[in-house]
Parts: C-alpha cells; sequence; structure tokens
C-alpha cells in the first residue's frame, strides 16, 4: 500500500516551492533591470568619447585630415579597453578613419547613414561576444558622424557576477527560512499528529487515549473537543457492549428454543408416525384380516363384492396411512445416505404428482459425515419446497441438485411453475408464514443461509447452504 505523505511535508514543500518561485522572479526582475542599465550606461559611455573626440577633431573632419583623425581615434581607442573600434565619417556618411587598420571587416558598413539626430545605438553579436555600437553626430550632422563599437563583456562578467552573489544569497536565505519555518511547522502541526495517532487507535476500539494541548488557541479547542468526545465515544463504547452481550443472550436463547421448538415438532412427528404405523396401522391391518376370513365365510355374492369393495377401500387408507407415516418421519432418514433418501422423495413426489423429474449429486457427498440436524433441515426443506411446488406452483419440471462448496453442502430446488413477486415473499417473511419462516429459521439455526428466488411465470429457485462441519450448540 502507498504510503501518503504526511501534512508537514506537504506545506514545507509548498513554502519551499513559493520560496524558489519569489527568488526566480526576482533573480528575472534584478537581471533584467541590470542588463538594461549597464546598457544604458554603455550608450552613455558611448557618447561621452563620441562627444570627446567631435571636440578634438571636428576641424580636421571638415578639413578631411585622415592622418590627424587616425592619429587620434587610435589614441583614444588604446586609452579605453572597452572601445573595440572607432569609424569617423564626413556629412555624407563617407568613412574617413577607422581603427581596423588595414584590412575594414567586410561585415561593416562601407558608409554611415546620416541622420540628424543626437546619437543612435545598436546591439549585435560578435566572436568576442555583444557589442553595443553607438554611433553620435556632430552638429546635427551637419559636420560628421563618429561611430563607436564598446564591448559588453566587462559589464557582461560584472552582470553575471552580481546575479551569481545575488543567486547565493536567495539560497542562502531559502535553507535558513525553511529551516525556521519548518521548526515553526512542526512545532504547530505537533498536537494535530498527537490528534491523528490518537484517532487511529480510537478506531481500533481504544478509547483511553488523550490528547494533552495547553495552548488557548483553535488547536486547543480542537483538543478539548477531541478529548470530550474520546470520553463520548467510551461511555457509549461500554453501553453498547452492555446492550450486545443482553442481544448475544436474548439471541442465543432464542438459538435454544427454536431448536427446542424443531426437536419438539420432530419428537412430535415421530410418536404421530409410530402411533400411525404401530397403532392405527395394526387396527387397519386386523380389520383387513377380519374382512378376509367374513370373505371366506360368505356364500352370498353381492355380500361378497361388497366386503371386496370394503377391503380396498381400507387396504387404500391403509397405504396412505404408510404414506403419511413415512412422510412424517421416513425410517431410512437415519441410516440410509443423503443422496438416497433425497432421490427417493424427489422421484416419489415427481411420479404421485405428474412433473417430470430430474436429480443430481456430487459423489464425494456420500463420504461427508453430514450431522442428523443437518441432514433433517436440508430434508425438511425439501418436503416443504416440492409440497408448496405440488400444490401452488403448476410446474411441469422438478430440478433438486446436491452439491458440495467451500465446506458447504448446498441444496438447490427449481421449478418452471407459475412463480410469485417479491412482494408476495416480503409479505410471507413479514407475516410469518410458517413454511418459509421454518426453512429460513432451520438454516440459520445451522449457521447457513437461504437464498429465494422468484418470478412471476419464470418459476422459483430456493437454494440452501449450510456448513457440514458446524453444528448448533444444543444438537
Amino acid at each position: 500500500m502507498k504510503q501518503q505523505t504526511g501534512l508537514y511535508t506537504k506545506i514545507l514543500t509548498i513554502v519551499i516551492i513559493s520560496l524558489l518561485m519569489v527568488i526566480s522572479l526576482l533573480l528575472f526582475f534584478v537581471y533584467t533591470g541590470l542588463k538594461n542599465t549597464l546598457h544604458d550606461q554603455l550608450s552613455g559611455r558611448g557618447n561621452e568619447i563620441a562627444s570627446y573626440i567631435a571636440t578634438l577633431g571636428s576641424e580636421d573632419i571638415l578639413l578631411e585630415n585622415s592622418y590627424l583623425l587616425l592619429q587620434l581615434i587610435n589614441k583614444v581607442k588604446s586609452s579605453n579597453d572597452d572601445v573595440r573600434y572607432i569609424i569617423i565619417a564626413d556629412y555624407k556618411g563617407r568613412i574617413l578613419a577607422h581603427t581596423f587598420g588595414t584590412q575594414y571587416p567586410a561585415g561593416m558598413p562601407k558608409q554611415i547613414t546620416p541622420f540628424d539626430y543626437a546619437s543612435q545605438t545598436k546591439l549585435f553579436k560578435s566572436n568576442e561576444g555583444d557589442i553595443h555600437q553607438v554611433t553620435s553626430s556632430i552638429d546635427e550632422g551637419k559636420i560628421g558622424f563618429i561611430c563607436i563599437g564598446l564591448s559588453g563583456k566587462s559589464m557582461q562578467q560584472l552582470l553575471t557576477s552580481i546575479i551569481t552573489h545575488f543567486t547565493l544569497t536567495g539560497l542562502i536565505i531559502t535553507i535558513l527560512a525553511v529551516l525556521a519555518i519548518g521548526l515553526l511547522l512542526a512545532k504547530i502541526l505537533a498536537p494535530i499528529r498527537f490528534l491523528s495517532l490518537a484517532a487511529e487507535k480510537i478506531k481500533h476500539n481504544d478509547y483511553k487515549v488523550r490528547v494533552y494541548y495547553r495552548g488557548r488557541d483553535e488547536l486547543g479547542t480542537l483538543t478539548q473537543t477531541f478529548n470530550e468526545m474520546v470520553c463520548e465515544l467510551a461511555a457509549k463504547d461500554k453501553y453498547n457492549q452492555k446492550l450486545l452481550a443482553e442481544l448475544q443472550e436474548k439471541d442465543h436463547s432464542r438459538d435454544i428454543l427454536i431448536h427446542k421448538l424443531f426437536s419438539a415438532q420432530e419428537d412430535e412427528r415421530k410418536r404421530i408416525s409410530r402411533e400411525l404405523h404401530d397403532g392405527v396401522g395394526q387396527s387397519v391391518t386386523s380389520i383387513l384380516a377380519y374382512l378376509r376370513i367374513l370373505l371366506n365365510n360368505e356364500a352370498d355374492v353381492d355380500q361378497q363384492k361388497l366386503i371386496k369393495s370394503t377391503r380396498t377401500i381400507i387396504a387404500s387408507v391403509l397405504e396412505e396411512l404408510r404414506e403419511m407415516a413415512v412422510n412424517l418421519r421416513p425410517p431410512s432418514l437415519d441410516d440410509m445416505d443423503i443422496t438416497a433418501i433425497f432421490r427417493q422423495h424427489v422421484f416419489d413426489t415427481a411420479k404421485h404428482n405428474g412433473l417430470i423429474a430430474d436429480f443430481s449429486a456430487d459423489e464425494n457427498i456420500k463420504n461427508i459425515k453430514v450431522s442428523d440436524n443437518v441432514r433433517l433441515a436440508l430434508y425438511r426443506i425439501l418436503q416443504e419446497a416440492t409440497t408448496n411446488i405440488v400444490h401452488h406452483a403448476h410446474a411441469i419440471n422438478l430440478t433438486v441438485s446436491l452439491t458440495m462448496h467451500n465446506g458447504n453442502i448446498m441444496l438447490a430446488i427449481i421449478d418452471d411453475g407459475c412463480g410469485f413477486s417479491a412482494d408476495v415473499l416480503h409479505t410471507a417473511k413479514e407475516k410469518r408464514h410458517l413454511g418459509l419462516y421454518g426453512m429460513r429459521e432451520r438454516v440459520e439455526l445451522l449457521n447457513g443461509q437461504l437464498e429465494i428466488k422468484s418470478y412471476p411465470d419464470k418459476g422459483t429457485s430456493i437454494i440452501a447452504s449450510i456448513p457440514v462441519g458446524k453444528r448448533s450448540t444444543d444438537e
């Protein structure tokens, strides 16, 4: 899991980024201002040198005395290290003298374009760096023009030095500011960090934690409110634990009562089944024996027919009694394996009610020890479901399966009958109809789950899932 960035780190990061942005903006404005200032200084220096040359050489320019002009500009150039070249032109812009020696650069103009204002400055690149070219007119160009090329290298070095010192100073100030803000921020955020740790403990139900902060600011109010909240949570948790214990005790008592109810039902079913089989069944069998004796001793044909009809009816009643006794408590429920019992019930129900049945079961279920309670609960669910299908569903096909899934034995009962809406199921749940309610109670008592799905004209599916290894406490 990716670790989240702390509040301290986030705030400190924002502070550092903000300081760096401010210093960057300051550097930009300082660099731009110094650059413009140095450019103006170079222009002013060029005009000063041009004025000096104009003062000394105006007469030589009028006389076009190139030799004296060349001596003058070479002297001026040698006296000023930042002067790269000097060009003097007459009033028509024709070059009279220059400091390039015998080789005039190909890139330089062959003459100076006349203009009538004081001076103009141009900046261009050269192999020596930036060159500030200041061209000054003498007497508004009536006498001539002086063009001076000044190197900006020294100025650029000065600018670089100033920016470097400013940058180092800014970084030092930033580091000191970050350290100071970091310490102050750690002190400010300490109560919040304690609140966060306390909240983490509360999440794990530790209500003994408290946060101590003596300040009277907003954090102090928050801390006090937090401690009061923890006290209230501790009291509510204690009360909830008490309610939970009472609820668990009631649930346990309810489970015991339901278990006893089902046990009483099964005991009563056993008793009634036994009475039907051993009592009423034996009596009906005796009646059949007596009728057989009467039939053998009766000579009248009409009386014989009447006795035979009576024996047939009583035999049918005896068969129904036996079937009722078996349904109440099949003798094989405790002896046969669960798949055989369920298969027999499914196909007997289908045979007597005109259904097309299909039954399937996992092979390994035969080898699994299924408790009596689980076996009985699933069988009663099957009985209730098939009874509902026969009387209400108007189904044609019946599909039943027994499977194992994740340690649970699952009984699925599916039909293609008329089905019912969710409202009907909800109403049956609210009114606690004994069939559906009994199914769910039996399953939940054994820590299982019951799922009922049905839609009008689309059939019904009932799926019961019960853990095989878990039994009720009273089993």
